[in-house]
Formats: C-alpha cells, sequence, structure tokens
C-alpha cells in the first residue's frame, strides 16, 4: 500500500502478490531475485542478468511439524502432500495461475535447504551491518 501511495519508491515482493499491480500497471517490475526469469514473467530480467549475482533468491513453501514428530508420521504426510502436488489437476488449478513453480523435495532436503538460506541470510546480514531498530 505505501508503493502504491507514493510513501515509497521501491518494495521487494514475491511476483505473484505483486502481479495483479503490475497487470493494472500501478506497479512495474525491475527484476526478479532467482537466478533465472521466472515463466510467468518472462520480459522481467534476473537480477543475475542485470549484473547482481549474488542476488538470487527464490520463495519457498513448505510443511513443518512439532519436533518430536515420529519420523513414520513424517513420511505418511509427506506421502500425502506429494501425491497432492504432483496431480495434474492440483498443478493446473492452483499453482500454474499464481505462478508457482514446483520443486519438489523431501523433509530431509527441505530441511537442509532451510537451513542453508537461513545461513545464507545471517552471513548477508552481517557484511551489510544491517540492524533492527
Amino acid at each position: 500500500q505505501d508503493l502504491l501511495g507514493g510513501e515509497i519508491d521501491v518494495v521487494m515482493s514475491v511476483t505473484q502478490f505483486a502481479a495483479p499491480f503490475v497487470g493494472s500497471g500501478k506497479m512495474r517490475m525491475l527484476a526478479v531475485t532467482g537466478a533465472t526469469r521466472q515463466k510467468d514473467h518472462p520480459a522481467v530480467p534476473s537480477c543475475r542478468e542485470l549484473g547482481l549475482p549474488a542476488v538470487s533468491y527464490r520463495a519457498a513453501f513448505g510443511l513443518a511439524v512439532p519436533k518430536g514428530t515420529p519420523p513414520e508420521m513424517i513420511q505418511k504426510i509427506y506421502a500425502g502432500v506429494r501425491d497432492v502436488i504432483s496431480a495434474t489437476d492440483f498443478q493446473e488449478k492452483f499453482l500454474a495461475p499464481a505462478g508457482y513453480e514446483l520443486v519438489a523435495s523431501n523433509p530431509q532436503a527441505f530441511g537442509q535447504s532451510l537451513v542453508a538460506r537461513r545461513q545464507k541470510s545471517q552471513k548477508l546480514i552481517t557484511e551489510l551491518d544491517i540492524h533492527i531498530d
């Protein structure tokens, strides 16, 4: 709202939230933060293309369970979710219209990716001396 109201000049957002405003002409996408262009916005360059290779980040969605959840329950949940999100109907009705790309994983790989994202973000926060006031 602050961007649309002219209070701020730039915002970083997931493309799915910005897309309606871009489509209506109220907002312009300058770049996507992934290493490559997105299928739903092929005219928008990636930060890498613009000479900013360190800016490579894509939003990720996943499920979490409480610590101590039995491994067999985690696998059962994973199998059910995998079956749903792998279905063509689900992808066509929910993912594609929203511009999401399915990157299937498993509980262990997703957990490792979260740790890696945290480490990358922490390194950047430290290098740029970022503080919350």
